[in-house]
C-alpha cells in the first residue's frame, strides 16, 4: 500500500484532527509522520526560496551600481 504525503492543509488538518483524538497512534502512524515531514521540507523550501529572493535582489541592486559606473566612466573619457 502506497502513502501519499498529504499536500492540502486540509488533509493535514484531519490527520492532526485524528492524532489528537487518539494520541497512542501518533509515534506509528505513518501519514501523521509523513505530514510532519511534508511540513517541514515545505517550510526549509520557503525559507530558502527567501534567501534566493533576497541574494537575487541585491544582485540586481550591484549590477546597477556597476552599470551606473560604467556610465559614468564612459561620461570621463
Amino acid at each position: 500500500m502506497a502513502l501519499l504525503i498529504p499536500s492540502s492543509t486540509e488533509q493535514q488538518s484531519k490527520i492532526h484532527a485524528s492524532i489528537k483524538s487518539n494520541p497512542d497512534s501518533k509515534a506509528t502512524c505513518p501519514e501523521y509522520l509523513l505530514c510532519s515531514a511534508s511540513t517541514i521540507i515545505r517550510h526549509s523550501f520557503n525559507t530558502k526560496r527567501a534567501k534566493l529572493e533576497i541574494l537575487l535582489s541585491e544582485s540586481k541592486a550591484l549590477l546597477h551600481q556597476i552599470n551606473i559606473g560604467i556610465a559614468y566612466n564612459a561620461k570621463q573619457v
